[in-house]
Formats: structure tokens, sequence, C-alpha cells
């Protein structure tokens, strides 16, 4: 059985580069898969009309924003 290491003796005793590696991984498949929605999304609206593509072009920067922040805080959990 693995054993369960708290969120502060991760960050005390472990070096930030596997720190990293740990806490990075799940980030970063929350992005690609936003990021593959919004290809996706972007060609289903393109085909209807290039109004709606430039609405997707001009929000997508805050919504992968939004995205990243609710990733990352879940990944450090839920403290202050």
């Amino acid at each position: 059985m693995k054993k369960h290491i708290s969120e502060h003796q991760l960050f005390g005793s472990e070096s930030i580069a596997k720190i990293l590696l740990r806490l990075a991984p799940p980030v970063m498949l929350a992005q690609l898969i936003q990021a593959l929605y919004n290809i996706v999304d972007s060609l289903f609206v393109a085909s209807y009309a290039e109004s709606g593509l430039t609405a997707l072009f001009i929000i997508c920067p805050a919504q992968l924003l939004m995205i990243a922040l609710a990733a990352g805080k879940g990944v450090r959990g839920c403290q202050p």
C-alpha cells in the first residue's frame, strides 16, 4: 500500500522539480482537453457564421485562463 504524503510533507521535503512533475500533469491534461474542445467548437461554429467564429476567438484566452486557474486550484486542494 502506498504511503500517503500530506501537502506540507511534500512541499517541505521534496525538490521543486519532483513537485512540478507530480502536480503539473493533471493541469496539462485539463488544458489539452480544453484546447481540443475549442478546436472542435471552432470548426462547428465556422460552418454557420463568421461572426460566431470571431466571438469564439475573442473569448478563448479568458476561457483558458479560467480553466487553468480552476485546474490549478483543484490540484492544489481546497486550502486557502
